[in-house]
This record gives C-alpha cells, sequence and structure tokens, in this order.
C-alpha cells in the first residue's frame, strides 16, 4: 500500500507539471480567467465517471445528505481554488515566473499553520518537522539564481496563490468530513465532483456575463 502512494504521489506531480506547462502555453493567447477555466472544464466527466465506477465496484446504500456547512465550505473552497488557479496563471506571465511557482508550493506550509491556529488541528512533532522542511524547501526554491532577483509583485501572487490553494485543502477536508453517512473514498468523490461542477458552473456564467469574447477563442 505504501508503495501505491509513492506510485500515486509521483504521477500526480508528473500530472500537474505537465499541466502547469500547458497552462503556461495557454496563457500567451487567453486571458487569465479563460486558462483559469481551462484546468476545469473538461474534469467534471472524470469525476462523475470515477465516482460511477466507485459505487459499481463498491455499492453504498445510505442515503447521501449536505448539510449548510457543506455548502459553505465548498462555495468558498471552489472560489479559493480559482483564485489560486488565477493567481498562478499570473506568474506564468511574470519574469521570474519559476521563482514564484516555488512560492506557491507554500500551500501546504501554510495549511499546516492555518488548520493550527483556526481549526484546532494538532500535528505531531514528525508533522511539524515535515512543515520546517517544506519551508526550508520553500526558501530555497524563492531564491532562484543568484542573477535573478524576486520582484514583490512576484512574491506577493506567489504566497497569495499558496495562501489560496492552502484554504482551499483545508475546507475540501471539512467538506468531506460532514459526509460521515460515507466511506471516506466515496465522501472524497461527492466533494471532489461537486466541487469541480460548481467552479465551472462560476466560470462559465462570469465568462458569459463579462467576457464572451474569450469563451470565443477557447472555442
Amino acid at each position: 500500500m505504501a508503495i501505491a502512494w509513492v506510485l500515486f504521489t509521483i504521477m500526480a506531480a508528473f500530472m500537474q507539471a505537465w499541466r502547469n506547462a500547458f497552462q503556461k502555453q495557454l496563457s500567451s493567447t487567453v486571458d487569465v480567467y479563460g486558462t483559469t477555466l481551462a484546468r476545469f472544464l473538461f474534469s467534471p466527466i472524470f469525476a462523475l465517471s470515477y465516482l460511477a465506477v466507485l459505487y459499481h465496484q463498491q455499492p453504498v446504500t445510505a442515503v447521501v445528505s449536505f448539510s449548510t456547512h457543506f455548502w459553505l465550505y465548498i462555495v468558498i473552497a471552489g472560489i479559493s481554488q480559482i483564485y489560486a488557479t488565477a493567481l498562478m496563471v499570473k506568474l506564468f506571465q511574470q519574469k521570474n515566473y519559476a521563482i514564484g511557482i516555488g512560492l506557491a508550493k507554500s500551500e501546504a506550509i501554510l495549511a499546516a499553520l492555518i488548520g493550527a491556529m483556526l481549526l484546532q488541528e494538532h500535528l505531531s512533532v514528525w508533522g511539524w518537522l515535515g512543515v520546517l522542511i517544506g519551508a526550508i524547501a520553500v526558501f530555497f526554491l524563492s531564491q532562484g539564481r543568484k542573477q535573478s532577483k524576486l520582484s514583490f509583485k512576484t512574491l506577493v501572487i506567489g504566497l497569495g496563490s499558496g495562501l489560496c490553494f492552502a484554504i482551499t485543502s483545508l475546507l475540501v477536508r471539512e467538506a468531506s468530513l460532514e459526509l460521515t453517512m460515507l466511506p471516506f473514498l466515496h465522501r472524497a468523490a461527492w466533494v471532489l465532483c461537486i466541487l469541480i461542477g460548481f467552479q465551472c458552473v462560476i466560470l462559465l456564467l462570469y465568462l458569459g456575463l463579462f467576457s464572451r469574447k474569450t469563451l470565443y477563442h477557447m472555442g
């Protein structure tokens, strides 16, 4: 099982790097929110397919109900992830964007700090050691090459993206914990489907009202 998690983690990191490369290329022809929508647009198909396969292989008879807190977590997490992605797209337009992307990886560090301060989530000694190692890694990533100076704008955008991603991850977890009637895999699948669906609807409505030209370019 441990080896499987390692393999899945490596594959996820590879796919994320690949996605970032495509997003950077797309950002040169489409505006920020159009590029952000491209990240979510086809995801509901895969998320719903995963949910269907999961229920087929592991049937659950429990009736799913969504609390008010669940929808609150979904809305805030969805908007936070949209802003996090939009800020990351902004980083692609910066001269030293690679350093900014490194700063955006402060997500895990910020999530640990916010969780401990606001959600009473207590980490073990090993957990805090991991946070410390992550902080050191982000520090070295933010240095970049010696001849490359980190601009204040890149610093703010990078940390802002990391903060928004941290808020997203924390609230996605809280939303999942609201579905106590389901096994954890089914909880995660439901949260994934609803979150991505909400993000697609919000971005399509926004672009349809304020930037139809972007939708035409994407088409």
